[in-house]
């Protein structure tokens, strides 16, 4: 197990997003984000990085009246970050990882 520990009191961020107006959301993390290995988001209208002791993203509602978009931290757990499957290389799914999501309605 690995020693970080993202705030869990809100893994999920509810918001009220506006159309095409990125959004800044921050999750503070507890212990040693050196732990992070990795961040990644389920596609390019988002994206994330770690800023001092906090996991920060930034988002862009592009369209729809609703949206739930996750955030994976991947942990440094001595797995391979990536695996390769028929000359094709992907994020290991069997590395520990975190998830934080972002769910909101469009004003």
């Amino acid at each position: 197990m690995s020693k970080i520990n993202v705030n869990v009191k809100e893994p999920i961020k509810y918001l009220e997003l506006e159309k095409n107006k990125p959004v800044k959301v921050t999750w503070e993390v507890e212990g040693d984000v050196n732990e992070i290995e990795h961040t990644q988001t389920d596609c390019g209208c988002s994206s994330a990085f770690i800023e001092g002791n906090t996991v920060e993203v930034i988002y862009n509602h592009g369209s729809g009246n609703t949206t739930r978009k996750n955030i994976y931290l991947y942990l440094r757990d001595g797995k391979d970050l990536y695996i390769e499957k028929d000359g094709n290389k992907f994020l290991n799914p069997l590395k520990e990882q975190i998830i934080l999501s972002i769910s909101g309605l469009s004003k």
